[in-house]
């Protein structure tokens, strides 16, 4: 005897074919079919990804070893780009490392606003004025900038406790990530293999295209 097939319910229950509604069906293999064609590009994009840095990490070292300079990573110098013979074609790699501070900076920002309040004269309110600049929480991440809090480590300000404060500064930032950022260039345009911004660039093109129709009829 014949086995009748069965479906899956969003509960685990098994359910014969022959009490699943023909619609449901048709969704239930659509979804499947494109779980499966996502699952295979997102493999091909992840071994897309790998083979251009190592790529991109050889011609960086053919590089270096042409002028001469001591080895070294694209991660160990933020990023590397090159262009081909004709210089149409351009391939960036930005490996950006992503730092975060600890607790140790709020305890240099009560070290600082202690310190300010001990300095005496004219160049207080100036101090103050940087470091309440330093210590703001800036873009969508609310997060502070570095470049900021290394012009305060770099100030000679003349007080244990600004002193101390640099230290814990310095020994608050920590590297959380490693964020990489692959770019290649066709002439001025960026090939884009970001779903969403190709589905922005095709709205785009969309209306240019019905911008361009709608100037041709009026003329």
């Amino acid at each position: 005897m014949k086995t009748e097939r069965t479906y899956t319910d969003a509960a685990g229950r098994e359910v014969p074919a022959s009490y699943v509604p023909k619609f449901a069906k048709t969704k239930d293999a659509t979804a499947k079919k494109i779980l499966a064609a996502w699952k295979k590009e997102e493999a091909r994009l992840k071994a897309l990804w790998k083979q251009t840095v190592a790529a991109v990490e050889k011609i960086h070292a053919e590089a270096r070893r042409e002028e001469k300079l001591e080895p070294a990573t694209v991660a160990d110098k933020g990023y590397f780009s090159f262009r081909s013979f004709d210089g149409k074609i351009t391939v960036r790699l930005d490996r950006a490392r992503e730092v975060v501070f600890n607790e140790k900076l709020d305890l240099a920002k009560e070290l600082i606003d202690e310190a300010v309040a001990e300095i005496a004269g004219d160049s207080a309110g100036d101090i103050r004025t940087i470091v309440e600049s330093a210590f703001k929480p800036r873009g969508k991440n609310r997060a502070l900038d570095r470049q900021r809090l290394s012009d305060i480590c770099r100030m000679n300000v003349r007080n244990r406790k600004w002193q101390k404060a640099v230290e814990l500064i310095k020994a608050a930032a920590e590297e959380s990530a490693r964020m990489d950022y692959l770019r290649v260039l066709d002439g001025p345009r960026a090939i884009i293999l970001d779903l969403h911004a190709c589905a922005r660039a095709e709205r785009d093109a969309a209306a240019a295209r019905r911008r361009q129709e709608k100037e041709g009829g009026e003329g």
